[in-house]
């Protein structure tokens, strides 16, 4: 957990520390722990949550967040919906050495 808080921590101060109300956090590994931890705690603050997880993973990552949005884990599947659309990325797979989630935000 203190993994996903510091990240959600260091993104907040870009914005001040505003609360993560209305804001857009994107998750690229939903179903790790990290990322269950971040769902959480940007739920918490009120974010709409945008992440990644296996088909056979959604139905249990939908139930994290009634803002959630779950795309399958290939950066086709989900990079076009949210190309610069992103408030916060948090990559904890870096599969294309962060490239995709740089052109989230």
């Amino acid at each position: 957990w203190m993994t996903a808080y510091r990240a959600l921590r260091i993104a907040k101060n870009v914005f001040q520390g505003a609360a993560l109300f209305g804001m857009n956090v994107f998750i690229t590994d939903g179903f790790s722990s990290i990322g269950q931890a971040a769902i959480h705690l940007a739920d918490l603050e009120g974010a709409n949550i945008y992440c990644c997880a296996k088909k056979s993973q959604h139905s249990y990552i939908q139930t994290l967040s009634s803002r959630m949005h779950v795309f399958d884990p290939h950066i086709e599947a989900w990079l076009p919906d949210i190309m610069e659309k992103m408030d916060i990325v948090i990559d904890n797979t870096c599969l294309d050495g962060y490239t995709s989630s740089w052109q989230a935000l």
